[in-house]
């Protein structure tokens, strides 16, 4: 059992290893905002749908106010860093089953996790290149 006290960490959890045990894919859907580390390349309408089998990431980390991993999206050879407060996951679910997942209302970022994730206590990091 988690130790999660945050309802979405402890869904996104339960979802990833129920995608885990069934072999299909998790997924989020997140509601973009200036605290999120996104591709904003990928962003439509404010949105970006992110893969987070751990096939596609690497490093997935998650507490009770965000979480993170590298990721590579496209062609790219180099990942990023992906960070996402856990207030603006809107939705996750397994790809195969998208419409039976967990749906959440976006809330808006506090200013001091907005600090913590922006801040220079949390700098970008450079693109690593994953062989």
């Amino acid at each position: 059992m988690s130790s999660y006290q945050n309802l979405r960490a402890i869904v996104i959890d339960a979802v990833r290893e129920y995608c885990a045990e069934h072999y299909f894919r998790p997924y989020i859907w997140v509601e973009v905002d200036s605290a999120c580390r996104v591709p904003t390349e990928y962003v439509k309408d404010g949105m970006i749908i992110l893969d987070i089998d751990d096939e596609a990431v690497r490093g997935f980390q998650m507490n009770d106010e965000y979480l993170s991993f590298e990721a590579r999206f496209g062609d790219e050879t180099d990942s990023m860093e992906i960070v996402v407060p856990l207030n603006r996951v809107v939705h996750v679910a397994a790809a195969e089953q998208a419409v039976e997942g967990a749906s959440f209302m976006a809330s808006p970022t506090s200013p001091e996790l907005l600090e913590k994730l922006t801040g220079s206590s949390v700098a970008p990091r450079r693109p690593m290149r994953i062989k």
